[in-house]
């Protein structure tokens, strides 16, 4: 059952750009993921995006590293401001902590 909530995070992730993220998967203890880590490998797989500048928030809402505030805040920001150009402009509205954004970057587009 371990296996399985990791797939099923991988899964809605769309794919994992990084060991680290297995850490994230919910219910699943440190221990457990140490274990698991040495018969796991990131192989290349292209990520689905997230589209900044065009996906409403529920839509955003649906990539497990991104709340409600953060996607409200996105949304705001391209419909009050201008569109988001690239990953340095989300990370001065706030809401995204350095290792969010490090983690949610390669899953975002800011195509239009």
């Amino acid at each position: 059952w371990k296996v399985d909530r990791l797939i099923a995070f991988r899964d809605r992730l769309s794919g994992f750009h990084s060991l680290d993220q297995i850490y994230g998967a919910y219910g699943l203890d440190s221990v457990d993921l140490h274990s698991l880590e040495s018969h796991l490998s990131i192989q290349a797989v292209k990520l689905s995006k997230c589209f900044v500048n065009t996906e409403p928030a529920d839509s955003l809402l649906l990539h497990p590293y991104i709340n409600f505030t953060q996607a409200y805040e996105l949304t705001r920001f391209r419909e009050n401001v201008r569109p988001l150009r690239n990953l340095d402009e989300v990370r001065r509205l706030r809401v995204f902590s350095l290792k969010e954004l490090e983690l949610l970057g390669p899953y975002l587009s800011f195509d239009l």
